[in-house]
């Protein structure tokens, strides 16, 4: 989950502090982001001389215990990461506790942004390489040039996608698939995972997000709630519309 919202500057010692005295029984090792905006998504040609010293900001971020969930609170955003899905419910109460933390050691000024995204590695048996070896698994929906391939005696081995929907001028729903070798989510990343051997799988990544239109609303904890509850039914539709009974029986149950 992540929220945006308007610049509210870096918080005090003693603000960080606070937070980790309301986050700590379920977030309490305190381990701060560190990044660099100033390099953020730009590829510099390597005769271009850099500056001694560039801008870097340190968010506040949390951890619990086992180190699969995180709360990370930028000037602008605040996040609530997981490699370890409880269900959408424990998901929102944890968010709702982030955000009520940050209200505690300063109030924001609204929502620019609210996105729910979801990274799907379905590992399945006989799934590979191959998109045919998914039919069992994975809707045709998702599965259609396959198809042609076949008939072309083409034999297709690979296929990524990106889909946009846009239910109404503020929501938008963007849905990535397909098949996919290793892992979606990096095993050696600051949230550590379950991690199978690496394999073939698919792909089905999915991003629902609300953005605010001219103008933006003071904050309210319902107000938050409810759209994050919509986007949620919204990501749900679509994982149910993208998987088989099959892959709901005997791979998903009991998860």
């Amino acid at each position: 989950m992540e929220l945006r919202h308007p610049e509210a500057g870096a918080l005090s010692s003693s603000a960080i502090a606070k937070l980790k005295h309301f986050l700590g029984e379920h977030f309490p090792l305190y381990r701060p982001l560190v990044t660099n905006p100033f390099q953020a998504g730009i590829n510099l040609p390597t005769a271009v001389n850099l500056p001694t010293e560039l801008t870097t900001e340190n968010s506040p971020r949390y951890l619990s215990r086992d180190r699969t969930t995180s709360v990370t609170f930028k000037t602008s955003s605040i996040s609530v990461e997981t490699t370890r899905y409880l269900g959408y419910e424990t998901l929102r109460k944890l968010s709702r506790l982030a955000i009520l933390a940050r209200q505690e050691v300063g109030q924001i000024d609204g929502i620019e942004r609210l996105g729910l995204r979801y990274l799907n590695e379905i590992r399945a048996p006989e799934g590979g390489s191959e998109l045919g070896s998914w039919a069992r698994w994975i809707s045709p929906l998702l599965l259609g040039p396959a198809e042609i391939g076949d008939r072309a005696v083409l034999g297709p081995a690979q296929m990524q996608s990106v889909v946009s929907f846009r239910p109404s001028d503020e929501r938008a729903l963007v849905l990535r698939y397909g098949v996919a070798e290793g892992y979606a989510v990096d095993p050696g990343g600051e949230l550590k995972r379950d991690t199978p051997p690496p394999s073939a799988f698919f792909l089905i990544d999915i991003d629902s997000f609300w953005i605010a239109g001219e103008e933006i609303s003071e904050f309210d904890i319902e107000d938050f709630l409810t759209r994050s509850d919509e986007l949620h039914c919204a990501v749900g539709n679509i994982f149910e519309a993208a998987i088989t009974d099959d892959l709901r029986k005997e791979v998903l149950r009991g998860r």
